[in-house]
């Protein structure tokens, strides 16, 4: 059976039948733009036809519905009309980069980049303030994070003050980011971080003690150098404010930072709930607005574990800050916990052994007990001294790792192997062993490996 073949509106010029060919929402929106004239053309903004085929064809070809892409053809004529530059290619590729988003092309649409940069894709959009893209910067010829400011104009300032604290030439840090500032042509600052191979979210869980020590090795030295050295306070640490780059973990966003006589009640209303200190919650005159950034920290590393953070139901998410009502009755949940019911919501029996008197220090409820940021890494560095990697980065074993790889190419079989072997390197070997055996952090069992190997030797 024939399925009958939609008609053309032959008022149009057929440069815009591929368009139109999306559905009625789409057609109604170009012919609205339709100019009529004597030379019975359309709007200038579409005078190509073969860019009007490739943009029809990432619609199709991406799936997108009549209704949103009618959204982004409209934002498309009128930010033509605007008079502002577009630029057509790049058009199509954030269509097919964004299937039925329409708000997220016209996000991309809104933006003028500095001229080195090239808007890829949407990263994300933080509240109302925020708009991060992934970017190419043509100059370093790498794929970056584009950020811009979308707060009022005084706002936008102060924030963009902050961020810019990570820039490198006032803090450089292995385990924080480095944030650049460029300018489009109409003098706009843009926030420009290298693009790291992965960030954390709610659901990264620790790879047995050693993920998690590393982590909280890393972003306690971070933390120690944001108070220690700058007396700022990040404000915001949880999992998508840390990323990867290899096995080293880096602090990011520093929307909130301030300095710690800044750290007003005001800030607890922007920071995430899943990760807020209960003095946050209970108190706005607490003492010690360091405190925070650490129990923030524990409460990241306690979530890798349970699956929950600390005062949360497994599966519990807050509402978002858009539902004014409900967000401010969860918050006083969340402070009847942290006042009432502390010890049953705030559980350490899933907790590994090596990391659970650390973690304590880390989540202690009262901010006067809980241990800093500088102490904190010490206290990981020595008590979990057997799952720390090298420090310097130059890629060596932790402790842990060298144990198991140990393990895995002694010569077990090969006794013959043994015999031969010099004599100053099977003491060599002993000596690493004993130096292993006595690493703090390691469990009777992981002492009995080591025995085993000393035995053969």
């Amino acid at each position: 059976m024939s399925v009958a073949r939609k008609k053309t509106n032959p008022a149009l010029p057929h440069e815009v039948h591929s368009l139109i060919a999306l559905g009625p929402e789409t057609e109604s929106v170009i012919v609205s733009h339709f100019r009529t004239g004597a030379n019975q053309r359309i709007d200038d903004a579409l005078v190509q036809p073969s860019f009007l085929a490739q943009l029809a064809d990432a619609f199709k070809q991406a799936r997108w519905e009549d209704r949103e892409a009618a959204q982004v053809v409209r934002a498309y004529l009128d930010t033509s009309k605007s008079g502002k530059s577009i630029d057509n290619r790049a058009l199509v590729q954030w269509v097919l980069a964004h299937p039925n988003r329409a708000e997220a092309v016209m996000d991309c649409l809104s933006v003028t980049p500095p001229e080195e940069i090239s808007i890829l894709r949407v990263l994300s959009s933080v509240g109302n303030q925020k708009l991060v893209f992934l970017a190419s910067w043509r100059l370093a010829q790498t794929q970056v994070v584009l950020k811009t400011i979308i707060a009022p104009p005084a706002l936008k300032k102060v924030i963009l003050e902050r961020e810019a604290q990570a820039h490198p030439l006032s803090m450089r840090h292995p385990n924080i980011i480095e944030t650049h500032i460029l300018r489009n042509r109409d003098g706009e600052a843009f926030l420009i971080e290298r693009l790291l191979p992965k960030v954390l979210s709610d659901n990264w869980k620790s790879n047995g003690v050693q993920d998690a020590a590393n982590l909280l090795c890393d972003i306690a030295n971070a933390l120690d150098y944001l108070h220690s050295q700058l007396g700022g306070v990040h404000g915001d640490v949880k999992p998508d404010n840390i990323g990867m780059d290899g096995d080293r973990f880096i602090l990011l966003d520093f929307g909130i930072y301030r300095p710690a006589d800044m750290f007003m009640a005001d800030v607890t209303g922007t920071g995430s709930l899943r990760t807020r200190a209960p003095e946050l919650l209970v108190d706005d005159r607490y003492g010690d607005p360091y405190k925070v950034d650490v129990w923030a920290l524990g409460a990241t590393v306690y979530n890798a574990f349970t699956g929950h953070y600390p005062l949360f139901r497994h599966g519990e998410k807050p509402p978002p800050p858009s539902e004014e009502g409900r967000r401010r009755d969860f918050e006083s949940e969340l402070r009847r916990r942290a006042t009432e019911e502390y010890d049953s919501f705030v559980s350490y029996d899933a907790i590994p052994s090596p990391i659970n008197e650390v973690l304590r220090s880390a989540l202690n409820p009262n901010p006067g007990d809980r241990v800093t940021a500088g102490n904190l890494r010490m206290l990981v560095e020595d008590q979990l001294a057997a799952f720390i990697r090298n420090p310097s980065g130059t890629g060596k074993l932790s402790p842990s790792q060298e144990l198991d790889q140990l393990e895995r190419y002694f010569p077990f079989q090969a006794k013959e192997a043994l015999h031969y072997m010099p004599e100053h390197k099977k003491d060599g070997l002993v000596q690493r062993l004993n130096v292993l055996k006595g690493m703090k952090g390691f469990t009777e069992a992981e002492r009995n490996r080591v025995d085993n190997l000393l035995r053969l030797l």
